[in-house]
């Protein structure tokens, strides 16, 4: 990732502004977490104290996820799984066009092997905002097509960040359960563990590091298969899983999770709010998850009468119809990009499914524009 830094001189002879553009690598700049910011802008006694306990916490998580790796067996597969940022299609960096044009959102949820084996293949799971979104629901799916993929798995550790909306969500907690209870899954137990907020660099951000840099060489990505064949390109373990229409399901929240006031309370009879939550495990057979709110917890605790009353744990069917995009993001794309692009790449964006739905408008004001959503 690249950073700009504009810089303008001004020439009085000429009566002009020169703009120059200076790149500089974003790596000269180290990251720091929110925490260690904040912590070091008042150095006192007690944020001193806080920052080492904090620095101790993610030494520790770091540790167990080395650990992890190390102790992977024939009978256990351990990932770390992380959503790459969004990437917009089609990428025409020398088309000044395409900065100006609302694109088409593509995701890549990809899981990336942590343990010894060199040959066990990273998975991208790709799927783009004419099939499906951003929802919960959608993201389970992912997760769930991946599982599907690792029949000969009796356990799955999988590391990721701490993101609650993403990957520490009832809706993904949900889909969990009722699909490891299912006859379809062959994996017993499913552990999900969470890397401090802040300090979260894993394997899944190396391959997405290498699958922008193999897209910068490439120069242009003008539609979905040519993402997909970046990825698969990228780095020779990488397998591309592209969901089809099929694979999605309406997975909902079958937890008795708490809302409004009581969001922070307790929820069932004693589960923590998500947010302290640091390790979650499924099991084959149980209705009920087990968890720690801290990793040097020696036994998990376990929620009781968790799912709420009277519901079947049954896989929803599968969808059949897709999202859509706005017809005018499609409109937008097929005049100002398309017939810059390759006669064969013209195809996908043709045959890219619109919905009324997601039609977005510009209305004027006086001077000002507000964005108004027209659901027919």
């Amino acid at each position: 990732m690249n950073v700009y830094n504009l810089t303008a001189h001004n020439s009085t002879d000429k009566q002009c502004y020169c703009v120059i553009w200076r790149l500089e690598p974003s790596g000269s700049q180290p990251t720091k977490c929110r925490t260690c910011i904040r912590l070091d802008l008042t150095p006192t006694e007690e944020n001193i104290n806080k920052k080492q306990l904090h620095l101790e916490e993610v030494n520790l998580r770091r540790t167990l996820y080395v650990q992890d790796a190390e102790n992977e067996d024939s009978e256990t597969k351990i990932y770390s799984a992380d959503l790459q940022k969004v990437f917009l299609l089609p990428r025409m960096p020398k088309v000044k066009d395409s900065f100006f044009t609302s694109r088409l959102v593509a995701f890549n949820e990809t899981f990336a092997v942590k343990g010894k084996s060199k040959k066990s293949p990273h998975y991208c799971i790709l799927r783009h905002e004419g099939k499906a979104g951003r929802r919960a629901d959608d993201v389970a799916c992912s997760f769930i097509k991946f599982i599907q993929l690792q029949r000969d798995a009796e356990s799955l550790i999988i590391w990721m960040d701490n993101f609650t909306g993403q990957n520490k969500n009832w809706v993904l907690y949900s889909a969990l359960i009722v699909y490891i209870n299912s006859e379809y899954c062959t994996t017993k137990n499913i552990t999900l563990k969470y890397l401090l907020t802040g300090h979260t660099y894993m394997a899944a951000d190396g391959l997405h590091g290498k699958i922008e840099q193999y897209v910068k060489k490439v120069g242009n990505v003008e539609d979905f298969n040519d993402f997909a064949e970046a990825c698969n390109k990228a780095v020779s373990r990488n397998k591309v899983i592209c969901l089809e229409i099929s694979d999605f399901m309406k997975f909902e929240n079958v937890c008795k999770s708490a809302t409004g006031s009581a969001k922070k309370k307790s929820v069932g009879d004693d589960v923590s709010f998500l947010k302290d939550i640091v390790e979650v495990r499924f099991i084959k057979g149980q209705q009920e998850f087990f968890y720690k709110t801290d990793f040097r917890d020696e036994q998990y605790k376990e929620t009781k009468n968790l799912i709420k009353r009277k519901t079947e744990l049954n896989i929803p069917k599968p969808l059949t119809t897709v999202r859509g995009v706005s017809p005018k993001k499609k409109d937008d794309i097929m005049k100002a990009l398309v017939p810059a692009m390759k006669p064969s790449k013209r195809l996908f964006w043709e045959n890219l499914p619109t919905n009324l739905m997601f039609q977005i408008y510009w209305k004027k004001v006086s001077y000002a524009y507000i964005w108004t959503k027209d659901f027919v």
